[in-house]
């Protein structure tokens, strides 16, 4: 047979190694998020029953939902916050495309004659938290579709 020296039989294993390990990540740490996000997203669309169209749709749709996971990670961490967020039926869309079609706000019209209250706010006390659902005052959310922002009050 072939007779090699130990430090080439070293190398040759070791670079295999090395090839066998970049094969699997290549892009380092990067790769590994991107696979979490891509679950996350695969999971979410079962959950949801999303399908889409076009493999194009599917890459476009991935990342706005990946765009919102990172927000949603980056609010998670402040622990400050006194709400929760999490991932819902929306997670999919980018931010212009949820105030087109879920939101009616037009804007502020100045011309209105209606004073702005951000103005005199520093005068203003903070009422007290009460959980309306709790005290069965409301029902839960429901979502009401397109008809603007009434879903989140109905």
């Amino acid at each position: 047979g072939i007779k090699m020296k130990p430090a080439v039989v070293l190398t040759v294993l070791l670079g295999a190694t090395l090839l066998a390990g970049s094969s699997f990540n290549i892009f380092g740490k990067k790769d590994i998020k991107d696979s979490v996000y891509a679950d996350a997203f695969k999971a979410w669309k079962v959950a949801h029953k999303k399908v889409y169209a076009t493999p194009e749709e599917h890459a476009f749709r991935l990342k706005a939902f990946t765009a919102n996971y990172l927000k949603l990670e980056q609010t998670k961490s402040d622990k400050t916050l006194t709400y929760t967020v999490g991932l819902n039926l929306f997670a999919d869309l980018t931010e212009e495309e949820f105030v087109a079609k879920y939101t009616g706000f037009k804007g502020y019209d100045s011309n209105a004659g209606i004073p702005y209250i951000a103005k005199d706010a520093s005068r203003l006390q903070q009422a007290p938290l009460v959980n309306w659902t709790a005290v069965g005052a409301v029902t839960p959310v429901k979502n009401q579709g397109q008809c603007g922002s009434c879903w989140a009050f109905s």
